[in-house]
């Protein structure tokens, strides 16, 4: 299955995934319709599972988020990553 993710940069599809059926990949579609691929750790960041279910109203959503973009952008999207004497002093492998 392949979900497209628009300019807005949300996407849903009510296919659902199975743990151990699935893997990941991420693509960057090119103006020129080439498909670039993306690596974790590269330009895909920060990948987790979200879980939403309405109180009474029978609505139950899952899905996963990421991050792309360069590690610089995801530092200056995140007010942890920014402050250095913190990241320095507890988490050294962040610099």
């Amino acid at each position: 299955m392949t979900i497209d993710i628009p300019r807005s940069r949300q996407a849903c599809t009510a296919n659902p995934t199975h743990p151990g059926w699935t893997y990941e990949r991420y693509y960057l579609g090119e103006p020129d319709g080439r498909w670039a691929r993306l690596t974790i750790g590269g330009l895909v960041h920060r990948r987790s599972t979200l879980t939403y279910e309405g109180a009474g109203k029978g609505c139950h959503v899952t899905g996963r988020r990421f991050f792309s973009g360069t590690r610089d952008e995801l530092a200056s999207s995140s007010e942890v990553l920014k402050d250095r004497e913190y990241l320095r002093q507890y988490h050294p492998e962040c610099l």
